[in-house]
């Protein structure tokens, strides 16, 4: 993974993060994933674009044998989301997933359901709403030194199991803010490795 882990290292001025920048086609964020201190994988998410009255995601990632997996969907109620806070608003339409010899599966609606429940938590995390920041100071990471960051604690529950940590936030970060976050237990680590504004769908 050591290839993937080289960002642009740039400098980015202090600046107080209150909430994610709007989507818009395009904008994407890379990270790596540190599991016991090891590198574990590489992920990347992408904001399609819109498809009527929702949203198009995709999320691949890159595993240590160089395998690439993933998932697009399409969601609706996120703007609602954002207005409330409240995370269950947002539904899965359809989805197709990435397997690693490279083909593509559309999943059906009785197996869109099951990811509707499981996906709750990892909305929660993508809105980051309502959170007690503070001050963050500055962080590095591969994708470069900011200078001012705001930092908070972060609770998402997975089935019937709550993880928490910490992470730390910057304004010139799209889809979500985030520039690294760390588990309570120091046990897992997400650093960001590179974003932009001008990403492309992986899977077709």
């Amino acid at each position: 993974l050591d290839p993937l882990w080289q960002g642009p290292a740039k400098n980015y001025s202090a600046k107080q993060f209150t909430r994610a920048r709007t989507w818009a086609a395009g904008h994407y964020v890379i990270n790596g994933n540190i599991v016991n201190g090891r590198k574990d994988t590489v992920t990347r998410t992408l904001i399609v674009g819109k498809e009527g009255r929702g949203w198009i995601i995709e999320s691949t990632s890159t595993n240590r044998d160089g395998k690439v997996t993933g998932m697009q969907m399409l969601i609706t109620g996120y703007e609602d989301a954002v207005k409330t806070g409240k995370s269950d608003q947002i539904r899965v339409v359809w989805m197709k997933l990435l397997n690693e010899d490279g083909t593509v599966q559309q999943l059906e609606e009785a197996q869109i359901m099951v990811y509707n429940y499981a996906l709750q938590s990892t909305w929660a995390r993508l809105l980051n709403y309502d959170l007690n920041y503070s001050d963050g100071g500055a962080v590095t990471v591969p994708a470069g030194t900011f200078a001012g960051t705001s930092k908070a604690s972060v609770s998402m529950r997975i089935v019937f199991k709550t993880f928490k940590s910490t992470s730390w936030f910057h304004p010139d970060v799209p889809v979500n803010g985030v520039v690294r976050t760390l588990s309570d237990d120091k046990k897992n680590e997400t650093v960001l490795l590179d974003f932009g504004f001008n990403g492309r769908p992986i899977i077709k």
